[in-house]
């Protein structure tokens, strides 16, 4: 990744984060619903490239198992977005 698809990808997050800010609690729940549907409706092309990621890294890295994906944790993962969706907002306390 080039120094200017980083900044680029820095200055996307920082626009999303801004735009996520003024989202009230039903907006962001739906956004985590969605982002979870969307993950196991795209499942093939994440894992995909998390097995192009990886193959760029030793097996023995520490790291390597915990960034591995399969249906399973994919699943999880999405499972857990939609349970802090449905949990109330810290906002605020």
């Amino acid at each position: 990744m080039s120094e200017q698809q980083l900044q680029s990808g820095l200055s996307r997050c920082r626009e999303a984060a801004r735009h996520l800010a003024t989202c009230n609690d039903a907006q962001i729940s739906t956004m985590l619903k969605d982002l979870a549907d969307r993950s196991i409706a795209n499942e093939a092309a994440i894992l995909e490239a998390n097995r192009s990621d990886l193959a760029r890294m030793p097996e023995t890295d520490p790291k390597y198992d915990r960034l591995l994906l399969n249906s399973e944790r994919l699943h999880s993962i999405a499972n857990d977005l939609r349970a802090v969706a449905d949990l109330p907002s810290p906002v605020g306390e």
